[in-house]
């Protein structure tokens, strides 16, 4: 897989890090991306949003994710609700809030960062 968006970061590295550093990655895109609407900045969102999607679809390309079928199907859901936020013009920001919870919510360590959003 190629990284697009993220040149600096080979697919082989991105598989080394850990899932909570994924996720946390992920999340941190997800961050701009919400800022950006906040500040109606439309470019911005829709570049976050590909970056997200990019470290989404790497690491779904990545076997080693943890393990339950659940998780898979969860961590698909989210890729389609962010998918949703990329194509749609007007966002609410609480709704990727939302999402960000929700997918912090997928690993126990993330999970218990207890983050504010």
């Amino acid at each position: 897989m190629i990284m697009h968006f993220h040149k600096g970061l080979a697919f082989a590295r991105w598989q080394a890090f850990p899932w909570d550093k994924k996720i946390l990655h992920i999340a941190s895109e997800l961050i701009r991306a919400r800022n950006c609407i906040r500040t109606d900045h439309r470019e911005g969102k829709g570049k976050a949003l590909e970056r997200a999607l990019e470290l989404i679809d790497a690491s779904l390309a990545d076997a080693s994710h943890p393990g339950s079928r659940s998780f898979l199907r969860e961590f698909l859901r989210m890729r389609e609700a962010v998918s949703g936020f990329y194509v749609n013009p007007v966002c609410d920001p609480e709704e990727l809030t939302q999402l960000i919870r929700g997918l912090l919510d997928l690993h126990g360590a993330t999970h218990n960062l207890k983050l504010k959003l």
